[in-house]
């Protein structure tokens, strides 16, 4: 009998996958739907917040959205929000426009690996790697 166990860059590739294909979404959302420990999912989000990947386009009552599309997509999305304009078809169509004018990306590359600046520090990442 195997076991299949996820390693990191799978679960990462995985959460990737799952906001590019979506035109704005939770944190909720995110754990809901990809296979990573809460602890390191909080950690990662955190990270692509911090490198700009990651937008808020939006709030509803304590539910805070995001969006990986930018800064235009986020004030569109916020727009139509406001508008009452935003649905699922909306969304579906906003999405395909815009995912029509990106670039082909591999999703391994939009995060990048942290910058080790001591030996202390690399024996703490591979701790955490390990």
């Amino acid at each position: 009998m195997t076991t299949n166990v996820p390693n990191e860059a799978t679960e990462k590739d995985e959460i990737l996958t799952f906001v590019h294909g979506r035109l704005r979404f939770t944190v909720g959302e995110i754990s809901e739907n990809c296979a990573m420990p809460e602890w390191r999912l909080q950690n990662f989000i955190r990270q692509l917040k911090r490198e700009g990947l990651f937008t808020a386009c939006g709030r509803s009552g304590r539910t805070q959205y995001l969006t990986v599309w930018g800064a235009k997509a986020a004030l569109d999305i916020i727009n139509a929000a406001r508008t009452g304009v935003i649905s699922e078809t909306w969304a579906q169509d906003y999405l395909a426009r815009i995912a029509a004018q990106q670039p082909e990306t591999d999703t391994a590359q939009a995060v990048k690996a942290p910058e080790i600046r001591s030996a202390r520090e690399q024996e703490i990442w591979d701790y955490i790697r390990h």
